[in-house]
């Protein structure tokens, strides 16, 4: 790992040095916050090594279908994960996003923050995107007094804040960094070192 992803001295753990990684996913499906130290964590797992995405973001033409089918095919490509053969209802955009901005963000706070340059600003994103698709899933099951599910009402009068950032049901979260977690360690395994 490089001085750039290092925290701060003073930086207070949430973890301790005998969180096993299961342990640490649940805690993080469970607070619903990725730390400096889980960032760390996947960082020397080599999730910043891995091949630079070359799009998958920007407005291109096509849209977000294109762009979705570019983030699958690099993620499968990158990290060995079929996101279209995994288990489960989970929505596969869901999976996509969630993979991708892991990896992203810990490339750009390797490659692009300065030395003592705090990552704090993009894990707060990452983690407040993690939470208003928590809450989206909240939303999803939450039956109305009427009996309709809440979101179910909402999307009757077209109300879908963030229409692009899918709920996650409990179990979710975890399930995507389990994957993401067994893939770079099988990454490990096949090269005999991290990535």
């Amino acid at each position: 790992m490089t001085e750039k992803a290092q925290a701060a001295p003073s930086e207070k753990k949430h973890t301790s040095e005998k969180e096993t990684p299961s342990m640490r996913i649940e805690r993080i499906e469970e607070t619903g916050e990725l730390t400096k130290e889980d960032v760390r964590f996947f960082i020397e797992l080599g999730i910043a090594k891995l091949p630079r995405a070359e799009k998958g973001t920007k407005l291109v033409p096509g849209g977000e279908r294109v762009n979705k089918k570019y983030r699958i095919e690099y993620i499968k490509d990158s990290l060995g994960i079929d996101i279209d053969k995994l288990p489960g209802p989970i929505s596969k955009r869901l999976v996509a996003d969630v993979i991708f901005d892991l990896i992203t963000m810990c490339q750009t706070i390797v490659h692009e923050l300065e030395t003592g340059e705090s990552p704090g600003l993009f894990i707060e994103i990452f983690n407040d995107t993690m939470r208003l698709r928590r809450r989206k899933g909240e939303a999803k099951l939450k039956k109305l007094k009427s009996g309709k599910k809440a979101k179910g009402a909402g999307l009757e009068w077209q109300y879908s804040p963030c229409r692009s950032d899918n709920p996650t049901l409990p179990g979710e979260y975890s399930a995507i960094l389990q994957e993401v977690y067994m893939a770079l360690e099988r990454k490990k395994e096949t090269t005999g070192k991290q990535i």
